[in-house]
């Protein structure tokens, strides 16, 4: 099964350099936030509307080490998959651009 998480390019590329991927608010919140694919579009549109440079990482989570929770903390209907603890990079499968369209719209990159 595959997660997403939506991050800036200088955190990922502060990632390659220290070999492991810890976001900047993961002191504050404990955990790292991602999406099934069917909810990236609508967290990207919501928190990071006026981001620039965004990259969508694509997680394998059968090689994701730390604990990862399928919860709803903000009491929607929604469980949204949550890592608590870093991220190795061997489980990030790969990672593009996250664009947006003519209408400013974001759009899922092609994966293939």
């Amino acid at each position: 099964m595959f997660i997403y998480h939506i991050t800036e390019k200088k955190t990922w590329q502060d990632a390659l350099l220290k070999g492991v991927y810890i976001p900047n608010d993961f002191a504050k919140d404990g955990f790292i936030h991602c999406s099934l694919e069917s909810q990236v579009l609508a967290v990207a549109e919501k928190y990071f509307k006026q981001t620039p440079d965004l990259l969508l990482l694509k997680i394998d989570t059968h090689q994701v080490i730390s604990p990862l929770v399928f919860e709803n903390l903000e009491g929607g209907d929604e469980n949204y998959p949550h890592i608590y603890g870093a991220l190795s990079l061997s489980a990030i499968v790969g990672y593009l651009p996250l664009s947006k369209d003519r209408n400013s719209c974001f759009f899922f990159p092609n994966f293939s």
